[in-house]
């Protein structure tokens, strides 16, 4: 039989959707050292709407990232219904809460735990499956990336490093410089 609520939810408590302007990052270390833990977060810009339900499917490097599904808990502002981490290489996530959450530009919906099991580097995207108001109404579908790179040593800093009386002015010609740029870009976004 067909089933009809007595008294459905007034748009009082769910407010019109603001329709297809969400999207989510990843938010994770440019570095980590094997066998370290690193912490990525998916949060959302839900563009103004509460987020009720979500499908999130994340892809990583599963030579250099593993994960389980215990690694993989609501963050601050989120919620998890499940968790499916059994296949290496992708994890897909599920949430729904009535009250949702947001609105908000940068809610923490999400929290995955990789351990950095190998050296080399790991993207680590998400796809939007689907993202929903409480109205059932589409806020986004918009992913995101952000890349670690699990390496074999640390940085070594100089206790007493020489003044540069001791070391004359360069000659030129055979340094380098090493940029580091956050890893967290929303898709059309930019890294400063």
């Amino acid at each position: 039989g067909t089933v009809t609520p007595t008294n459905p939810p007034s748009s009082a408590t769910n407010p019109p959707s603001q329709g297809g302007s969400g999207s989510v990052s990843v938010n994770a270390p440019g570095t980590a050292s094997p066998g370290g833990r690193v912490r990525a977060t998916l949060n959302v810009n839900s563009g103004g709407s509460v987020v009720a339900a979500y499908g999130f499917t994340v892809t990583y490097n599963s030579n250099v990232l593993s994960v389980t599904n215990a690694d993989v808990t609501a963050g601050a502002n989120g919620y998890i219904s499940a968790v499916n981490a059994t296949v290496p290489g992708t994890i897909g996530i599920t949430g729904f809460d009535v009250t949702g959450a947001g609105p908000g530009n940068n809610l923490e919906m999400v929290v995955i735990n990789f351990t950095a099991a190998n050296a080399g580097t790991a993207n680590i995207s998400v796809a939007v499956d689907n993202m929903t108001d409480p109205n059932y109404a589409n806020i986004g579908t918009t992913g995101g990336s952000a890349s670690v790179t699990v390496g074999g040593g640390g940085t070594v800093t100089p206790t007493n490093p020489p003044s540069s009386a001791t070391n004359p002015p360069s000659q030129g010609g055979s340094g380098s410089v090493s940029v580091n740029a956050p890893a967290t870009a929303s898709t059309g976004g930019r890294v400063r």
